[in-house]
């Protein structure tokens, strides 16, 4: 540990003492930028000599305002900056001599080098040939990562999302929210068009996105580039934009439970027997429609791209215990529409305005056989963005860019028949919910980001070398509004199983169970059982607003001495600040965070890039703390006394005003909230990142590489109990220092709670042919650390944390990922498999009532089975869930050779094997955590069946 940390403080002073002289920084062509980069040498074919005053042509469709041209300098170098991604037709010129083409393909957030020579030939009359520019390794890009294209993703099987494709790379594993290299499913971050669109509280994705109109998907692991400030990793869609021609993008997808072989049911124990259900099968189905139309306005001046998707599906849960009927089905009811502008008002000004909405309407969103149909909830969500791209090319070798928009969300919840006055009841003996929807099942949520990101790029040839500098400004603004009210304030926990078996129920009836009456808590004439047992009291509905901002500034060089080596320096400074609703600061926070990379081709041709790099990012704004550490509604939980016939037994109270403390201890001795969470703090949650790799060019478009990545992510923000004292085994609290408060946290970031990670990806890709491509990795990974999350039960108990350390949840340790597409005369037959080793799946002990409130206490380190005997230690072995394997095929066939237009037939197969592996759920990967007894090893949620689905899609 001592050496890591000598290891990183010393790159640390050299990245400090690499960018201190800079100035200005960063490499204007790293993952998050939304164009590309050519550059070059023209070369006297023969002789190798540099040929100064060549003229290159770059032609594209993607480019507006037409073909750019330029000169070579005395070293016989051009360099065309910040154009968009795409196919481009590269011609060289002298005068009198026959020109040069090349044809080149661009990926977003590449630098693509040629070296062309040039032949001294005479000027012909017949047409100069064109060839096609082989792949290369971008020398330039630091952050490791991978572009995923429409094209590709257009020849396998996929979710058709963009959170469902990032699963694609090596070393990403999760689930909508891709836990990448190690990070959290909270540290990512979403970008469209360089607008963040990460969620402001839940540090997760927040948008719904019509899938044709993504362009690329630029991602990043390890983010080093100090452009970006993310503790996982990035993902950033660059959107489809319009052209000269007028174009037409339509597609249907549609699959349902027939083409299905259908959901399991029936006995579900981890070992135990496997059955299908078949009669009748719960419905199943999702309907897709999406229509794409783009062209010009004014021709290379302005261009617009018009698309929207229309989605339903329906879910629903295979009928199991304790109701034993069919439960209502989950109905999703989506709409995304977007527009996109493209202007070029003159040769050096170039905006991009978009909008995107996207709304949806979700019935029956709680989905568990143990909650009957009048006590589901019906979710309105959905919102919109709107972002302003501003390329203002100063000279050829200055640009300003803007980066700036608003984001808005809201989600908004009610029981599904809106009753404000009906209490919840829930059934201890079944676990049974009926009456109507609980705790906090009204609300309406509203959340802001407003984004302003300035940056100038400057290329400068000279001072030993060619530098790439860029420098910019990162503001924020964060607002949060919170409603929340529960039906009848109140909820109630009954037991139909007390005194005896009087009151309880048939498992396999559908009527209601015997609810508690206070003033009637006897409804079984002659008969002294009761099912009043716990009353639940919450605080009247509660309007909040709370808010943030954080101001970021970054500096960075991608500086060429030698035409072999590529250095990269950066340092940027973060700081956020965030108030609850109370006008309390939750978060004062600095952070500084060097980057330095480093790229040697070992060969001097291009085809061997040695990278190495370290970087550190700082999350110094989030309203996620903030959002607990305020004023919720306080909860207050009474027990049920016979001999008084009331409930008049205090057992516990959480939140309120008095459920958080914000103060510290100051000089003096005093509490006061000027010196705990509003004084300024230089220990923000931080990420320090490095990464080796090795890449190599095995054939031409083929290239291979051996990729090391190293993350640890630390103080995380966590809650510390303060006013509750545990028992001796930790499974229930016997104490409270203050009885009249119950609960209390502190919120900080802790030292305690961090991830580490370390894995090797050995990855092939490439297109061997043109009608061939293919990307296989494995993945061997090891991630470890005490939090799963951010705000766990770490830190509240402090004596038993030691049992949180461990390999995390999202330590699957083998990973195998296959994409390979081939096409032959329209025909197209595409794979996607994915293979992950066991997560570790910890048994655990959940405290019985009525004393412990449903505490889990953990009885031995994460990822064990402590056996029988929890205290002998001799008998703890590891124990993982099952490994996981996702076969999916599509079979596409393009008419075009037949009827001359683009129409094609689509069949995707998922889960060709028809595997049941148990999948997803909880920390427990699928896995009942309930008891170690009764329920563990059951079943709650495995691999979806085989199904198909079917498609058609017309382009013109």
């Amino acid at each position: 540990m001592r050496g890591r940390r000598l290891f990183a403080q010393r790159l640390f002073v050299l990245a400090a003492a690499c960018a201190a002289p800079v100035v200005v920084s960063q490499s204007a062509y790293a993952v998050g930028e939304q164009n590309a980069r050519l550059s070059g040498t023209i070369l006297e074919a023969g002789t190798g000599v540099p040929m100064p005053g060549a003229k290159v042509t770059i032609r594209s469709e993607a480019m507006i305002g037409g073909s750019k041209s330029a000169l070579t300098d005395d070293d016989g170098r051009f360099d065309f900056l910040s154009i968009p991604h795409g196919n481009y037709e590269v011609t060289v010129e002298y005068e009198g001599l026959q020109p040069l083409r090349r044809r080149v393909k661009l990926q977003l957030g590449e630098t693509r080098t040629l070296k062309l020579d040039f032949a001294a030939e005479l000027a012909q009359g017949e047409t100069t040939k064109i060839f096609e520019e082989r792949t290369r390794i971008d020398s330039e890009k630091v952050s490791t990562g991978r572009v995923l294209t429409a094209e590709q993703q257009a020849k396998i099987a996929t979710g058709r999302s963009y959170q469902n494709i990032v699963q694609q790379l090596p070393g990403v594993v999760g689930g909508g929210n891709p836990v990448m290299a190690g990070g959290s499913f909270r540290h990512n971050r979403y970008l469209v068009d360089g607008l963040d669109i990460t969620d402001p509280v839940s540090n997760t994705f927040s948008s719904n996105f019509n899938f044709d109109a993504i362009g690329q998907v630029d991602t990043s692991l390890l983010a080093i580039d100090a452009q970006y400030n993310s503790l996982g990793g990035v993902i950033n869609l660059v959107t489809k934009r319009g052209s000269d021609k007028f174009a037409v993008d339509t597609s249907f997808y549609f699959n349902h439970q027939a083409l299905s072989s259908g959901s399991r049911a029936g006995t579900q124990l981890y070992e135990g027997r496997l059955l299908d259900q078949s009669d009748p099968r719960p419905p199943n189905a999702a309907y897709q429609f999406n229509l794409n139309v783009s062209g010009p306005i004014v021709k290379q001046k302005l261009w617009f791209y018009i698309s929207t998707e229309l989605r339903y599906t329906a879910q629903a849960l295979v009928p199991g215990a304790p109701l034993n009927v069919q439960h209502a089905t989950r109905e999703f009811y989506g709409a995304y529409p977007r527009v996109k502008l493209t202007w070029a008002p003159s040769a050096r000004h170039r905006l991009e305005l978009s909008f995107n909405a996207d709304p949806a309407w979700i019935y029956n969103t709680i989905q568990t056989n143990s909650t009957t149909n009048e006590a589901e909830t019906i979710q309105r969500q959905g919102g919109n963005f709107a972002s302003l791209n501003y390329d203002w090319f100063v000279s050829d070798n200055v640009i300003f860019n803007l980066q700036t928009g608003v984001t808005y969300s809201n989600i908004a919840v009610e029981p599904i028949a809106g009753d404000r006055v009906s209490p919840r009841h829930t059934d201890v003996a079944n676990n049974i919910a009926w009456n109507n929807a609980g705790q906090s099942r009204f609300v309406d949520d509203k959340r802001f980001r407003v984004q302003f990101d300035p940056n100038v790029t400057w290329v400068k040839k000279g001072w030993l070398g060619q530098h790439t500098f860029k420098a910019g400004l990162q503001g924020q603004f964060l607002r949060h509004y919170y409603y929340t009210a529960t039906p009848a304030n109140s909820t109630y926990l009954d037991d139909t199983s007390a005194d005896g078996t009087v009151l309880s129920r048939d498992p396999t009836s559908t009527e209601r169970p015997y609810g508690c009456v206070p003033v009637d808590p006897n409804p079984k004439m002659g008969s002294a059982a009761t099912p009043c047992y716990q009353f639940n009291t919450f605080d009247p509905a509660l309007a909040q607003v709370r808010y943030g901002f954080a101001v970021g500034l970054f500096l960075q060089d991608t500086w060429k001495p030698l035409s072999w080596l590529t250095v990269v320096p950066g340092l940027r400074a973060d700081y956020g600040y965030t108030q609850n609703s109370r006008g309390e600061t939750v978060q004062n926070l600095l952070g500084f965070g060097p980057r330095l990379g480093v790229n040697i081709d070992l060969t001097r041709d291009g085809k061997t890039l040695l990278k190495m790099a370290y970087g550190r990012a700082n999350e110094v704004v989030s309203l996620l703390p903030t959002f607990s550490a305020d004023a919720t509604s306080q909860a207050s939980t009474w027990q049920y006394t016979r001999s008084t016939g009331r409930f008049d037994r205090f057992v516990t109270a959480s939140g309120g005003g008095d459920g958080y403390d914000l103060r510290g201890r100051c000089d003096d001795g005093s509490l006061r909230i000027e010196c705990g969470n509003a004084k300024l703090s230089l220990t923000p949650p931080h990420s320090d990142s490095v990464t080796v790799s090795l890449e190599r060019e095995l054939f031409a478009n083929l290239i291979g590489s051996v990729t090391y990545s190293y993350r640890k992510i630390s103080f995380q923000w966590e809650d510390v109990e303060l006013n509750a004292q545990s028992s001796l085994d930790g499974g229930r609290y016997v104490n409270f220092a203050d009885p009249t408060k119950g609960n209390v946290f502190a919120y900080r970031p802790s030292e305690a709670a961090f991830r580490r990670y370390n894995g090797v990806d050995f990855a092939v890709s490439g297109s061997p042919s043109a009608n061939w491509t293919v990307f296989v990795a494995y993945t061997l990974s090891f991630l470890e650390g005490t939090s799963d999350d951010q705000i766990t039960l770490l830190r509240n108990d402090t004596p038993r944390d030691l049992r949180f350390y461990g390999y995390l949840a999202d330590d699957h340790r083998h990973q195998l990922k296959v994409q390979s597409s081939y096409t032959f005369h329209g025909l197209t037959g595409g794979v996607n498999m994915t293979y992950m080793s066991g997560a570790p799946a910890t048994r655990i002990y959940r405290q019985s009532k009525p004393d412990s409130s449903g505490y889990v206490g953990r009885y031995s380190w994460r990822g064990l089975d402590p056996a029988a005997d929890p205290n002998d230690i001799r008998k703890w072995t590891e124990l993982r869930s099952p490994d996981l394997v996702e076969l999916n095929v599509r079979l596409q066939y393009d008419f075009h050779e037949l009827i001359k237009q683009h129409l094609s037939l689509i069949v995707d197969l998922f889960n060709v094997l028809d595997l049941s592996t148990p999948v997803g759920g909880s920390n427990q990967a699928g896995f009942e955590n309930r008891d170690i007894v009764t329920t563990f090893g059951t079943v709650i949620s495995r691999q979806t069946p085989f199904r198909a689905q079917f498609g058609v899609r017309f382009q013109y």
